[in-house]
């Protein structure tokens, strides 16, 4: 039975992939966090079978900035930088420690973007979790911030991207310093790891 079509489904969002030989192919766009995916095939006659996976997204580590000023603006790279950092970070902890519950962090895009109290709350509540669940250095008080009162200022950008550098130095070292092992499964067709 031949395959007629392959879908996958991520987000919400369905994707038909294109075949090329024997596999089939799409593009996506991945949310900032880990996702389950399913891809469905069907055949000719009707048939489908749909299989699940979670697949993590491993963001990139971008340096913190850890000199705002009174004068700075802060716009959506910000935050996304500052919120990407938390889950890299998180990531890594995960070989040494179990980290607990994150609140929900989503990328954000465009100059109109407007800061909103419970983004900021949820950094500093991701922020203290991992903070208490790794190495429990002193990074300040947490602040919780509230619709229509003072957002965050450029002392408390400084102390939670100073906080995120810091827990990078150990966490980072540590993860670097885990030693792998390269092997092949099955001979020549194998699976590669």
């Amino acid at each position: 039975m031949a395959v007629t079509s392959v879908t996958s489904t991520l987000d919400g969002q369905t994707t038909e992939l294109t075949a090329s030989d024997d596999t089939y192919s799409a593009v996506l766009t991945a949310p900032v966090t880990s996702s389950p995916v399913s891809v469905t095939a069907s055949d000719e006659h009707g048939n489908l079978t749909t299989q699940t996976r979670t697949i993590e997204v491993n963001t990139e580590w971008l340096p913190p900035k850890t000199d705002w000023q009174p004068t700075d603006y802060i716009n959506y790279t910000d935050i996304n930088r500052i919120m990407n950092n938390l889950y890299y970070l998180k990531r890594i902890a995960s070989y040494f420690f179990t980290i607990g519950s994150f609140v929900e962090m989503v990328e954000k895009s465009g100059y109109t973007y407007y800061r909103f109290a419970s983004e900021i709350n949820a950094i500093e509540q991701n922020l203290e979790t991992l903070n208490t669940d790794t190495m429990d250095y002193d990074i300040g008080e947490t602040k919780t911030y509230y619709p229509n009162n003072p957002t965050i200022d450029y002392q408390e950008l400084n102390r939670i991207e100073s906080a995120i550098l810091r827990l990078y130095g150990v966490l980072n070292g540590s993860y670097k310093a885990i030693h792998t092992l390269s092997f092949t499964l099955g001979g020549e067709k194998g699976i590669k790891v």
